[in-house]
Parts: C-alpha cells; structure tokens; sequence
C-alpha cells in the first residue's frame, strides 16, 4: 500500500516558484517551469539552435543542466521552499540527439533525513523521444545562522 500524496499547498508552490523566477541562468536559457507536484518537477527549453554543440543538436552540457535542475525542485517539494540542498552525485546517459523542445521529467525516488536521490527522463515534447536519463543525489545542508 503506497501513502497518499499530499498536494503542495498554494503557499509552498508560491514560494518554490520564486526560488526558480531568480535563478539568473534559467532566465538566461529560457527555461519554464511547467509541472511542479509533491515529489516531482517539470522543466521546459525551448527548441534552440543557439544552444547547439558541435554535432548540431542541443549541447549536453545544457541537458545536464536542466536535469539538474528538475531534480532539484522536485526535492525541495519535499524538503522544504527554503532547504539548502547541494548535488553530490550525478549520471546522465545521453540516447539521441535532441533537435527539438525538450522536457526534463523529474521525480524523487527516496528522501530520506540527509540524501535525496531523483531520476530524471530528458524527452522531446512534441515526439517523446528520450534524449537522455539521468540519476542524482543530493545532500541537505544545515541552515546557516548569523
């Protein structure tokens, strides 16, 4: 029997969504946040040829990125709006060569007390090809006090 899952309250997503809203490099790349449910996270880019790497298809440094970033999120659905939380363990398997808008599709797969491990699928919006996968697991960090 699995738990139910408790829907973000509107406070929670507000607070979430201005941490994204003032990330400058999202801004810069154009990223949206599209999904956001307790334990999981959807990220958007656009289909852009300025983001190319050599091979005429998106860099995989950028689908890096929004991965890292879906997952993220996802996870602070969890720990909270306000935690502190540093990667310290990512993969990515890249599949194909992405050539239209992407979909970082994240989850959280556990969170426990100190680690909180995610899965991402990076796929094409309008064909649902799978561009790459990708696993990541994060740290919480103590708050800060001044």
């Amino acid at each position: 029997m699995t738990a139910a899952v408790v829907p973000l309250t509107p406070e929670e997503r507000r607070r979430i969504e201005a941490r994204f809203d003032a990330i400058p490099l999202a801004q810069t790349l154009g990223v949206r946040l599209t999904r956001l449910e307790r334990g999981e996270c959807d990220l958007e880019l656009a289909d852009r040829r300025d983001l190319d790497g050599i091979f005429a298809c998106l860099h995989g440094g950028i689908l890096a990125t929004l991965a890292d970033s879906a997952v993220a999120f996802a996870m602070l659905t969890l720990a909270g709006p306000e935690s502190r939380l540093t990667t310290i363990e990512f993969n990515i398997r890249f599949l194909a060569p992405c050539r239209e808008t992407v979909v970082a599709r994240s989850r959280v797969v556990k969170a426990g007390k100190t680690l909180l491990t995610g899965e991402v699928d990076l796929v094409g919006k309008s064909t649902g090809t799978r561009f790459a996968v990708s696993g990541l697991t994060y740290m919480r960090l103590r708050s800060t006090t001044t």
